[in-house]
């Protein structure tokens, strides 16, 4: 049995199996929710894709020392597929942050390292395609797979070598995850590897007849000044990101030191300075509460849940008021109204002359969960604390008549 009809075999049963460990076995991620569960192929596919282009490193060293076509061919493979994956990683990572930091795309340094590889390797996959003589041609894709790796620990280093907002699961300090999410990561891992060398071998297998058919040697996609001015704004585009990256980096470093532009000023360059800030201290009680509010004004609701129970979370701030009616309203507006009860049933018991938490409750019980008796209670305690706020005093009799 030819070895990509074996792996793709394995893939197709593994497959599945991950697809079941992320949205069943794995556990619901505390801060982030369902879609942290993006995570568990985003990883896979950078890894891998990090793998291909290392293999291409290894290859083109090779075919340096020694020309060997199929070997070059090889690399091309890896290079294919490991372009392919990492595009599958920054759409990935890109549906993660819309939700994460409420925008697609930010200059951080994984971000932009990344950004850079892929154009770098897009323009080593065009130049594959000038239509150079065999043995030119290996040369000239040889030296850039060499030179293109150079950015590739760059990448996988990036979130430690600079200040960087990308989670770092793996740190020196552990593993962030219990044992149901790294199992899941595993299988997740193993899974996307025989699909990625599947792809591989499957791809290798199509070169190499093509290349016995003579067609590797001409020139696919036009004349050569096309491709290689195609190369060139790829590489052009490299050293833009690059240069836009460095300039964003500057203004952090204003932001930091009190000169924050006014552009960064913005929504965004907030949340995301407030967000690196919080990593130095996950418990900052005025930094969470600023973030949960940041993300209600943008109508980010399960964003903003995430911070107000982050905020519950801290010891000695379980019944905090103002968290605690922050969430109750976060999950009224996600419709979740059996959690927002029980937010404001916290505040009542740890609060219990609340009156405003009072009459929310008796509108959860009497319009949504439809407990008339629990409504009417809430009601009548209003009425009993004689709260000064007499709009609150005449809604409250006006609902409480209502109910009989």
């Amino acid at each position: 049995m030819k070895a990509s009809f074996f792996l793709g075999l394995i893939a197709a049963a593994v497959l599945p199996a991950a697809q079941y460990a992320i949205w069943q076995y794995s556990p619901q991620e505390l801060v982030m929710g369902e879609v942290q569960r993006i995570f568990y192929m985003h990883l896979p596919l950078a890894w891998w894709a990090l793998f291909a282009f290392f293999m291409v490193f290894v290859l083109s060293i090779r075919v340096l020392l020694r020309p060997r076509p199929h070997l070059d061919i090889l690399a091309l493979s890896f290079a294919e597929v490991g372009v392919l994956f990492t595009s599958l990683t920054l759409i990935t990572g890109s549906i993660w942050a819309r939700s994460a930091w409420n925008t697609w795309w930010t200059w951080d340094p994984r971000l932009t390292t990344a950004l850079i590889m892929w154009f770098i390797y897009v323009a080593y996959l065009v130049l594959r395609r000038a239509g150079f003589d065999g043995e030119k041609q290996m040369r000239i894709s040889a030296v850039l797979g060499v030179i293109a790796f150079l950015d590739v620990p760059l990448v996988f280093f990036s979130a430690r070598f600079w200040r960087s907002i990308h989670p770092a699961v793996f740190s020196s300090q552990g593993i962030g995850l219990d044992q149901r999410m790294l199992l899941t990561v595993c299988v997740s891992i193993l899974a996307v590897g025989c699909l990625f060398f599947a792809l591989v071998l499957v791809r290798w297998k199509q070169l190499l007849i093509n290349w016995r058919n003579y067609t590797m040697t001409e020139p696919v996609s036009g004349p050569k000044k096309i491709v290689l001015l195609f190369t060139f704004a790829c590489l052009l585009l490299t050293g833009a990101s690059a240069m836009y990256y460095r300039g964003q980096s500057g203004a952090k470093t204003q932001a930091k030191h009190g000169k924050m532009p006014a552009a960064v000023m913005g929504g965004e360059g907030q949340i995301m300075a407030m967000m690196q800030q919080l990593q130095k201290n996950p418990q900052d009680l005025t930094l969470l509460t600023k973030l949960g509010q940041a993300f209600m004004s943008m109508k980010a609701w399960e964003r903003s849940v995430a911070f107000w129970q982050r905020v519950l979370a801290i010891p000695g701030q379980e019944n905090n008021i103002m968290a605690l009616t922050q969430l109750g309203n976060c999950f009224f507006e996600l419709k979740r109204f059996e959690l927002a009860a029980q937010s404001f049933e916290r505040i009542v018991a740890a609060h219990q002359h609340s009156a405003p938490s009072f009459f929310n409750l008796g509108l959860l019980y009497k319009y949504h969960l439809g407990q008339k008796d629990k409504a009417k209670a809430a009601f009548s305690r209003v009425l009993e604390l004689k709260p000064q706020n007499q709009g609150l005093v005449r809604n409250a009799q006006k609902e409480l008549s209502s109910l009989h």
